[in-house]
């Protein structure tokens, strides 16, 4: 089954009874929380803060909505920047993480089409944020994506969009002359993916399940921060987990959280 974080219809059946059958139990974890705050002391807690008496509770219902959803899909977008034969091998092999040798394979084809100069290519694979995990985290072994659709104006897909390669290729480089033959290499796209709940970097199901939750309280009015709408896909995924690849100029593209898909509420956003 595929599962449409934002719209609870697409969920197990049992599923979204948990979800939305407990609706008094966020209320009172949020008036709890509430509560504890208005016991903070005025320099912080000298200790470590009381504990909410509805956290087991909640997390309970969190466990029980992972354990639903585990073996389930998750529609998924990844905003990226690509010529047409990335697309068509993408269709081929599906998903690959990012990782040193795969940027350098890319690099490589780039060269060899003749839109990248061998020197160029070298210092971007040189300098590729992959390389310095210590200094720049959680990018190696990993594919971003946003666990519901941002219009592709939206302030953080913008820059990924602009620029060949990711985060990944630019967001280290200094060299200015780089910087503007990766903006002048490929298209926008966002690919539309299909991604197996479990493969999610860290415990899959249990961050679905806690995104969930915390949609369905902001639903309810009892938050007004929104989950975050990032996460990373752990593993290589086949070429059928590929749902679309939206490109710049096409109707579904300039729509994307704005009409398209039919079923999305930009209010989740």
């Amino acid at each position: 089954m595929l599962i449409d974080l934002w719209d609870f219809e697409t969920l197990p059946e049992k599923a979204h009874a948990l979800l939305t059958g407990n609706d008094e139990l966020y209320g009172e974890f949020i008036a709890e929380e509430a509560k504890i705050d208005g016991m903070r002391p005025r320099h912080g807690w000298s200790g470590q803060r009381p504990k909410n008496c509805m956290h087991d509770p909640k997390a309970d219902i969190e466990a029980q909505i992972a354990e639903l959803v585990a073996h389930h899909y998750l529609r998924c977008f990844h905003y990226s920047r690509m010529c047409d034969a990335e697309v068509g091998i993408l269709k081929e092999i599906g998903i690959v993480p990012a990782s040193p040798k795969f940027l350098e394979e890319r690099l490589a084809r780039l060269v060899t089409s003749g839109d990248l100069p061998e020197e160029m290519a070298r210092e971007i694979g040189a300098r590729s944020t992959l390389r310095f995990e210590g200094r720049y985290p959680h990018r190696n072994g990993l594919y971003w994506v946003t666990v519901w659709p941002l219009p592709v104006d939206h302030e953080g897909v913008v820059d990924l969009l602009a620029s060949w390669g990711g985060e990944s290729a630019y967001f280290a480089l200094e060299n200015k002359a780089i910087a503007d033959r990766l903006a002048a290499i490929g298209a926008p796209r966002v690919v539309e993916l299909s991604a197996p709940i479990a493969a999610i970097n860290g415990d899959g199901p249990a961050c679905v399940a806690g995104r969930l939750v915390d949609l369905r309280m902001g639903q309810l009015g009892l938050i007004k921060k929104p989950p975050a709408t990032d996460v990373a896909i752990g593993s290589a995924l086949p070429p059928g987990a590929v749902l679309c690849v939206h490109t710049e100029g096409e109707d579904t593209f300039e729509t994307l959280a704005c009409g398209y898909p039919s079923n999305y509420n930009a209010k989740a956003d």
